[in-house]
C-alpha cells in the first residue's frame, strides 16, 4: 500500500485558491491609509480670488505634493501697505507661505511679505494668517480669523513681537478659478 503524502496534489490546489480568494477579500475590506484622516475632502491646490464689501481684494494659487500641506502664494494689489500713511511704502512682495490642512474641509495659513520704500529698503514684515473652510462643491471658500501682524524689518515673525497690534479682517468668502473660453 501506498503512503500518502501530507498534502495532495488536490489539496494543494485548493489550498492556494482558497489563499488567493481571501487575499482578495482583505484586499478589499483593509482600510487604505491615502484615504484616510487628512486626505479626504476638497482639494485647496487651484487658484482663488477673493471679494470683500468694495470688490476683488485678493488672489492666491495653493499648491502641494498631497493634500495634508503645501505652499501659498498671495496677492493682495489693493491693500494700503502704507497703514494709512505710517510707512513710506511704495511695493510689496508677494505673500508667500504656508497652509496644512486641519480638519475634512478647514485649512490654516500663514503667508509672509516684505514692505520696501523707493530705496528698496525694507520697512516692515507682513504676516498673514487665517483659516478657511472650503463649502459644498468645492469652489468657495470661507475665511476668518484674517489677522495681520506687522514686524520690524530685523525681526523674526515667528518669535519676536509685532511693532503694532494686529489689524483684524472680517470674514469673507473666495472663488475657485476656472478656465473660461471666450
Amino acid at each position: 500500500m501506498k503512503r500518502s503524502s501530507f498534502l495532495n496534489r488536490g489539496d494543494v490546489c485548493g489550498f492556494l485558491r482558497f489563499f488567493i480568494i481571501i487575499a482578495v477579500i482583505l484586499l478589499f475590506i483593509a482600510p487604505v491609509p491615502a484615504a484616510a484622516g487628512n486626505d479626504q475632502g476638497c482639494k485647496l491646490n487651484g487658484s482663488w480670488i477673493g471679494y470683500s464689501d468694495t470688490g476683488a481684494w485678493w488672489m492666491a494659487s495653493p499648491t502641494g505634493q498631497n493634500a495634508r500641506h503645501g505652499i501659498n502664494v498671495l496677492d493682495v494689489p489693493g491693500f494700503d501697505f502704507t497703514l494709512g500713511g505710517v510707512f513710506p511704502v511704495v511695493n510689496s512682495s508677494q505673500l508667500r507661505g504656508v497652509w496644512q490642512r486641519t480638519g475634512g474641509n478647514t485649512f490654516a495659513y500663514t503667508v509672509i511679505g516684505f514692505a520696501v520704500d523707493s530705496n528698496g529698503d525694507a520697512q516692515y514684515i507682513s504676516k498673514l494668517s487665517g483659516t478657511e473652510t472650503i463649502l459644498e462643491g468645492c469652489d468657495v471658500m470661507f475665511l476668518e480669523h484674517t489677522t495681520l501682524q506687522i514686524y520690524a524689518p530685523d525681526a523674526d515673525p515667528f518669535f519676536d513681537d509685532p511693532i503694532l497690534d494686529p489689524m483684524y479682517f472680517p470674514d469673507h468668502y473666495g472663488f475657485r478659478m476656472h478656465v473660461d473660453l471666450p
